[in-house]
């Protein structure tokens, strides 16, 4: 049997996986909003420090004419103080990224942030955001590796969290102009909500769904840029099994992704305005492993936000415009904990062309350190 024939076999087999995976990668491991909670202890505003630190390197070995490949190697810092308590937290520090083969860093930013809890099921959080990972969207339509390759997220963002339903609403404001600019404003909005119908037992069903909503225009300042606003829609249907106690796999996932993508202004810039894409996926969890395997058809598709691979135009080449995209997808991550307050990730990603029998990958490694410290306790 060919390897082409193999792959099909094996996706058309694991027709489904958890959708959360693809999102749950190595570089989700930043998002930590421990920091927001202080602890509740009757003293109000004892000041904690913490860092987070993220060191990585990871390697895109992309061929395909969607997408071309690159190396990514630096390490990321975060250091803050926290003040405050579950209720009401504030905190400030700076935040730096730093690239391997550059004379100076990337950038270096102000880090502040304050989280408000009018109920214990609602928060209200300003200024810096826990990062793109932190949203838990698909790959297709937002990719993991934009916490190392994006500046912080910075505007407003609004969780709830209900025994049964979850949700968040954010917006992230990229870039601000001034009247006579010469370059357009540039925002991301999204709202992320999961619905649990039933209790975690032997099975359950969940069922979660995104809108993502990416601008760039503004109507203050003078720019030969196209006015765009895109909006990419996902909703995956899951399915989640877990085994008896003991054994080595600890739960199996099915998804069927299906996503959405429709243009509203800037229909000149793409050979389309709309497309469809469906992903079913299988995943494996155990105790330091995850795996997934799943098969993407896309049509006309596109997602400001998402790995190129899945785009139906390139990120590099204007002439390439292909309006059905099959790929087999692979998934592969091990995490291990280092310390208390570490911990160290491999992990390897997978994407076979079918009609041009081409293999492209992508492997990494992250060690992330977090730790915290209490001040006058």
């Amino acid at each position: 049997m060919s390897l082409n024939n193999l792959l099909l076999a094996a996706a058309a087999f694991m027709t489904v996986a958890d959708a959360a995976a693809q999102s749950a990668g190595i570089f989700c491991d930043m998002v930590d909003d421990g920091r927001f909670a202080a602890p509740d202890d009757g003293v109000a505003f004892l000041p904690s420090a913490a860092i987070d630190a993220v060191f990585f390197f990871k390697n895109n070995e992309y061929f395909a004419p969607a997408a071309e490949g690159y190396t990514l190697v630096g390490y990321q810092l975060r250091p803050t103080l926290t003040w405050g308590r579950e209720q009401l937290a504030v905190t400030g520090g700076l935040q730096a990224l730093q690239y391997g083969g550059m004379d100076k860093m990337s950038y270096v930013r102000p880090f502040a942030a304050v989280r408000w809890r009018p109920l214990w099921w609602l928060a209200l959080q300003m200024g810096c955001l826990p990062g793109p990972a932190s949203h838990f969207i698909h790959e297709v339509v937002q990719d993991p590796e934009s916490q190392l390759t994006e500046k912080p997220e910075l505007g407003l963002q609004v969780s709830l969290r209900r025994p049964r339903l979850s949700a968040e609403a954010w917006l992230n404001w990229r870039k601000f102009i001034f009247k006579g600019d010469t370059v357009p404003e540039r925002f991301t909005a999204g709202i992320k909500a999961l619905f649990r119908p039933g209790s975690e037992r032997a099975a359950a069903f969940s069922l979660p769904a995104s809108l993502v909503f990416d601008h760039i225009g503004g109507q203050i300042s003078d720019y030969d840029e196209p006015m765009q606003s895109l909006a990419n829609v996902t909703l995956s249907p899951t399915l989640t099994l877990w085994p008896d106690s003991g054994r080595f796999v600890r739960a199996v996932s099915f998804a069927l992704n299906a996503f959405a993508f429709h243009t509203m202004a800037g229909s000149e810039v793409r050979p389309f305005d709309d497309g469809w894409a469906l992903c079913p996926e299988v995943a494996l969890r155990a105790k330091h492993l995850e795996a997934s395997v799943g098969y993407f058809h896309g049509h006309d598709f596109f997602a400001m936000r998402g790995n190129p691979l899945f785009w139906s135009v390139s990120n590099y080449d204007a002439s390439f415009y292909e309006a059905d995209r099959d790929l087999v997808t692979f998934g592969a991550s091990f995490v291990t904990p280092v310390t208390s307050w570490g911990r160290f990730s491999l992990d390897f990603r997978g994407y076979h062309d079918v009609s041009r029998s081409r293999f492209d990958y992508s492997y990494g490694l992250t060690m992330v350190l977090t730790p915290r410290s209490d001040l006058f306790r």
